[in-house]
């Protein structure tokens, strides 16, 4: 997680066990600043001067006089936008839902807990300074240029069917030829997530898929459905959810049915005004998905809400052992609450054959990942996968 400027995330860490703590102290070293208690209460009081300082918070559940679900209540009315992690011997659902209902709880862990678990846990919930190396340099105004000189594309990764791995659908994703050159295209993302430009992209990649299908009219044999990342940025900018209703409907009309996708890191992903403006897009039957879904903070919030059609599992949750070896790991539960209401649940990441039977067996509608197959170029996406009705299937089941 450190970044050319030396950034070290800070990790408040509490447990009754120093053992555990000496041996978290030395695996984090050098990716993140590890704060460590053994008591629960000078925790919370670290916590309450310097809560300005933290960016991740991970907590035992069983500790004397303070558990770990009441000391994560009391965190999160001291630093309400700061992820919090519960390890746990055992998760039942009852503590399951004990962590949400009360804990704000944004991942739970299983221990005893590998530390590449643990780091990509930590590196998939803090929200902070990224750690690409020539993210220091990207700016908003080089994003601009290369919007206006053309040097942007859309590429599609397949979403199959869990039974068949039938393509029933692809998530549209960006590319810059020119700029990825010098940056990672994640860098370049990043940088304008918060900016007027994230917008402006939204709308161009729908230009571009509109344009492509008209020019080759031959690619559309069927429905096609495809994914469109929207940042919760451009959500609470009631101009741009008019435009975007504009183009979808547009696009609705040439068999392409737009699904939006918004990811739950932001704050404003559970502001009022971004959640009258997902009505809009609910009032004219335009599916939502909430995306990296189990990742961020809000995850557990928004699930409270009726506005959303589906979620999109975050690949580190899916990609822990956990989720193969533990019936009852968060993952699982999140499946499991999901489909309890009423709403679908799309995989990402997926990248073995075990994980996609796991998967399948859990009851997710959706699987995507390199397991079948990369971004590739719209045209390219459509030709193979439109054109001819043709499907894509697991390496494993080709062969």
């Amino acid at each position: 997680m450190q970044d050319r400027c030396g950034f070290l995330p800070t990790v408040l860490f509490v447990d009754d066990d120093e053992n555990l703590l000496n041996s978290v102290s030395r695996s984090l070293s050098g990716r993140f600043t590890v704060v460590r208690f053994t008591s629960p209460k000078a925790g919370i009081e670290w916590l309450e001067n310097h809560s300005h300082e933290v960016h991740a918070i991970v907590v035992d559940m069983m500790m004397p006089d303070i558990d770990g679900i009441k000391f994560l209540t009391m965190a999160h009315k001291i630093a309400p936008d700061v992820p919090r992690l519960l390890l746990s011997g055992y998760v039942s659902p009852d503590v399951l839902r004990r962590a949400v209902n009360r804990g704000m709880v944004s991942r739970v862990l299983v221990k005893p807990v590998s530390t590449d678990e643990l780091i990509a846990a930590l590196d998939g919930s803090i929200i902070g300074p990224r750690a690409f190396p020539s993210a220091q340099s990207m700016v908003p105004g080089k994003v601009n240029r290369a919007l206006s000189s053309g040097d942007y594309c859309v590429f599609i990764q397949p979403i199959v069917d869990p039974v068949t791995y039938e393509i029933v659908g692809g998530e549209m994703l960006s590319r810059f030829p020119k700029l990825q050159e010098q940056f990672d295209v994640e860098a370049i993302i990043s940088c304008i997530e918060d900016h007027y430009l994230v917008s402006k992209l939204a709308i161009l990649m729908l230009e571009e898929i509109r344009r492509l299908i008209e020019a080759v009219p031959k690619l559309v044999k069927k429905e096609i459905r495809l994914n469109l990342n929207v940042s919760p940025f451009s959500i609470c900018d009631v101009k741009f959810v008019n435009e975007l209703i504009g183009h979808i409907l547009r696009l609705r009309e040439l068999s392409v049915n737009i699904i939006v996708e918004i990811t739950e890191h932001s704050d404003k992903s559970v502001s009022s005004v971004f959640l009258e403006n997902i009505n809009m897009l609910r009032d004219k039957k335009i599916d939502i998905l909430v995306d990296d879904f189990g990742a961020g903070n809000n995850s557990i919030k928004l699930l409270n809400f009726s506005a959303f059609d589906g979620i999109k599992i975050d690949r580190l949750l899916i990609s822990s052992p956990s989720f193969l070896q533990d019936e009852n790991c968060f993952a699982r539960w999140l499946i499991n609450h999901a489909r309890s209401s009423g709403i679908s649940v799309v995989a990402e990441g997926v990248e073995d054959l075990q994980t996609a039977e796991t998967l399948r067996d859990s009851g997710v509608t959706g699987l995507q990942g390199y397991l079948f197959g990369r971004p590739e170029n719209s045209f390219v996406f459509l030709e193979n996968y439109y054109a001819e009705d043709r499907i894509c299937l697991a390496p494993a089941m080709v062969a």
